[in-house]
This record gives C-alpha cells, sequence and structure tokens, in this order.
C-alpha cells in the first residue's frame, strides 16, 4: 500500500529526528562559530562594497580566495577574518567599517587601548574607553551601568540603517569582552546579551560566542557580566599590547593570551559524548578526566559562577535550539524530543531564551538564509 505524502513526511522527520538522536545531526558542529565567522567576514567585504570600492581592489587588499560570486556561499576561517578586519578598513580608513556617518581615523582604537592600560581597575578602564568614543564620535555610544550584582554595557547608534546587516553591535560586543578581559588576565563571560535585531545565524551559534541567555528583537543593545570583574586590577604593559593587537587570527570563543575556562573545558567533553549517545558523564566521570575530585570540581565551577547541572541544560537548550534550526524537523517533534510535555512548554521556553517564539525564530533563520544566498548590490 502506498503511504500518503503527509505519511511519507512524517516517516522522514521520525527518520531524521532518528539521526538526530544519535549525534549525526550537526555536519561541522566542531567548526567553533562558522556561520558567525562567515557572516562577520561577509559583513566587512559588503562594507567596503557599500562604499563603492571595487571587488577586485578588496580582494587584491585582503587576499580572499574567492571570485565575486563565491564568497557568500563559501566558508572562512580565522584568519581570513582577521585579514577582511585590518586590510578592509585600511582600505576604507576607516574603523566604523564605512558603517556610520563619519569615518573614525585609523589608529584610534589602539590609542584607546594605550589609554586604559594605564588605569587602576577595569571600570576606571571601561570608563575611560566610553569617554574616548564619546569625544571621538557621535555616531556610535557606549555607557556602562553598574547594579547591585551585575554591570552592563550599553551601545547606541545614531543611524542603525547605515548598518544593514546589523553587525557593529555584535562586533563590538565581542571586542569590548576580549579587551576587557585581557586587562584583566581573567575570562569575563557575557551573563546576558540584547540585540535590537533578530538572529542572523542559529541560535546555537550565538549561545557558543555569546551567551545562552541571548534575547533578540530587543528595544536596545547591551550585555550584562558580573560586576566583581570592575574591581579588578589591570596587568598589562605596553610590550603585552603590541602582541595583542599583532593577533593574526581571531578567535569568537577564546581570548588571546588567557588560557580556556574549566567550565568551557569541561562543556566541551559533555557536549561531544552527548551528540554521540544522548547521554551525560557524570561527574565523577569528567571530574577523573580533568584529574581531580568531584568535590574539587564542583568547587572550580561554583569559583567561575557556573555549575555541573547547569553546563549540561545549557546543552539541552543549545541542542533545540539547532533543532528548531532544521526545518525538517517539526516543531512538535522538538517538543517531545526536548522533553517538554506539550508545545506550549517548548513555546514558553523559546521564549524566555530568545524572546522570540519557535514558529518566529525558525522563520527568521529562513528568510536569513536566503537572504545571505542573494546577490550583493552596491550602494
Amino acid at each position: 500500500m502506498t503511504k500518503s505524502k503527509s505519511g511519507r513526511r512524517e516517516s522522514n522527520a521520525r527518520r531524521h529526528a532518528t539521526r538526530c538522536r544519535a549525534g549525526r545531526f550537526i555536519p561541522g558542529w566542531n567548526v567553533i562559530a562558522q556561520a558567525l565567522i562567515n557572516r562577520y567576514a561577509r559583513a566587512f567585504i559588503r562594507a567596503a562594497l557599500s562604499r563603492h570600492y571595487d571587488y577586485a581592489m578588496i580582494r587584491r587588499a585582503t587576499g580572499i580566495p574567492f571570485d565575486r560570486g563565491a564568497y557568500e556561499a563559501c566558508d572562512f576561517d580565522p584568519q581570513t577574518l582577521a585579514r577582511l578586519s585590518r586590510e578592509t578598513k585600511l582600505l576604507m580608513q576607516d574603523e566604523f567599517c564605512g558603517l556610520t556617518a563619519s569615518r573614525c581615523k585609523i589608529g584610534a582604537f589602539a590609542l584607546m587601548c594605550e589609554l586604559i592600560i594605564v588605569s587602576d581597575t577595569l571600570e576606571d578602564a571601561l570608563h575611560k574607553a566610553f569617554r574616548f568614543y564619546a569625544i571621538l564620535s557621535d555616531d556610535l555610544g557606549f555607557e556602562l551601568r553598574v547594579g547591585a550584582q551585575t554591570a552592563s554595557v550599553h551601545m547606541s547608534l545614531a543611524d542603525p540603517a547605515a548598518d544593514p546587516d546589523n553587525f557593529l553591535c555584535e562586533w563590538w560586543f565581542l571586542n569590548w569582552r576580549a579587551i576587557a578581559s585581557w586587562v584583566i588576565g581573567e575570562e569575563i563571560a557575557f551573563d546576558a546579551v540584547a540585540f535590537p535585531h533578530n538572529p542572523a545565524v542559529p541560535f546555537a551559534e550565538y549561545a557558543q560566542v555569546f551567551s545562552k541567555h541571548c534575547k533578540f528583537a530587543q528595544p536596545g543593545a547591551s550585555f550584562t557580566f558580573d560586576r566583581r570583574h570592575l574591581a579588578k586590577r589591570i596587568i598589562r604593559n605596553g610590550d603585552d599590547l603590541r602582541a595583542f593587537t599583532a593577533s593574526q587570527s581571531i578567535d569568537l570563543v577564546s581570548i588571546p593570551g588567557l588560557g580556556q575556562s574549566l567550565k568551557n573545558r569541561v562543556k566541551l567533553l559533555l557536549q561531544s559524548h552527548f551528540f554521540d549517545t544522548q547521554q551525560f558523564l557524570s561527574m565523577e566521570n569528567v571530574a577523573e578526566q580533568h584529574h581531580m575530585s568531584s568535590q574539587t570540581l564542583r568547587r572550580h565551577l561554583q569559583d567561575e559562577g557556573v555549575s555541573y547541572r547547569s553546563i549540561k541544560e545549557e546543552i539541552r537548550r543549545e541542542v533545540v535550539m539547532k533543532w528548531l534550526g532544521n526545518a525538517q524537523i517539526s516543531i512538535s517533534e522538538i517538543s517531545r524530543m526536548g522533553g517538554f510535555a506539550e508545545p506550549n512548554g517548548l513555546t514558553r521556553a523559546v521564549k524566555s531564551w530568545i524572546g522570540l517564539s519557535p514558529k518566529a525564530y525558525r522563520d527568521s533563520i529562513i528568510q536569513g538564509g536566503r537572504s545571505s544566498s542573494g546577490a550583493v548590490v552596491e550602494r
């Protein structure tokens, strides 16, 4: 008897779900934030094109290997991203990448770094850095707000329409996290991030690079972090700064000059095992692989502000969001696989995670994929 179309679709969905549960649903999962690397690399190229620089000139300046018609479909690596960041800014003579009304002269960021490393604490350094940019430009601004438990950095753009890819907000948040972590010699985690735009790549990559607490379509752009970092002393000097700014690669996850946190090492271990088996390693197994007792592991994770349980939940959340990015898996099936008693439970959870419903998130990812595959129009 021939199956109906709806029956075949359900059968396909079940087979796909089985592959998902077997850990084979994410080709290239171990490539850290590939879609975000591609997004930022292409944003630099589009910015130069929008300023009427010929693509051949951009290609010569940056050394990218792709023809004009191919760069939107090809993957970039961290070294090429770093080269695009450096060379397109030099080409345009603009550290704001041509995405603001007025240019920011080359050398402004380096000068800002020179000024803040002579500060006493991170709080002093951030206030000084934000005053520097307030004097330098009216096109974008940063503000540090300090609360009882957390601190937050807020960013404003005078003309958001000048940045059609919503690039500056994401890029500057990564810059501020990197420089703030580096000057105190300690990794600063994003507690939460608010973006005024919709997600441009699957949520799992935003969770990897920014925070599992990313929300989109918010009234303003901001990120929060533990305020205790603000009292940390600045430990860097001019020699350190030259090495920091000379990096030939951009790692969207790790901070140059800092070792990877225990939390991230544990997460990678749990993640790999979970994708293979759909089971989590016990805390005792994880501790043994890190050559410590489970009590010591628990204490060190607490020192970083996380727990073994919270890391597991973070991985579950990323997996659910990754499934939502795949239109072949129905939302009801994702709800069931994610352990929700009813679809409304998934809806409430996703809204609390990112500020969008599962359908709205899936639609934005699909629409973003269509947009990124189109031709670039020089403005």
